[in-house]
């Protein structure tokens, strides 16, 4: 069918900062090598620095909720 799979271990919050960089490096890198039609994560986290770092490259980024994700 053509779907590639990548495993990226997001932190599950945003406090440690230097996570989040280096798998904003990841994904941008991921992005930039490979030219996608989609991209579909299934964390709040994941979903959002996925889409910060497919920022203006025109592939959109859907995020499948798994429960409600709030206090």
């Amino acid at each position: 069918m053509g779907i590639v799979l990548h495993q990226i271990n997001f932190d599950r919050g945003l406090g440690r900062l230097m996570v989040n960089y280096q798998v904003m490096t990841q994904l941008r890198r991921l992005i930039g090598e490979n030219q996608y039609d989609l991209i579909h994560v299934h964390s709040p986290i994941g979903a959002a620095l996925t889409r910060l770092a497919s920022w203006g490259t025109g592939c959109p980024v859907i995020y499948t909720a798994h429960g409600f994700h709030f206090f």
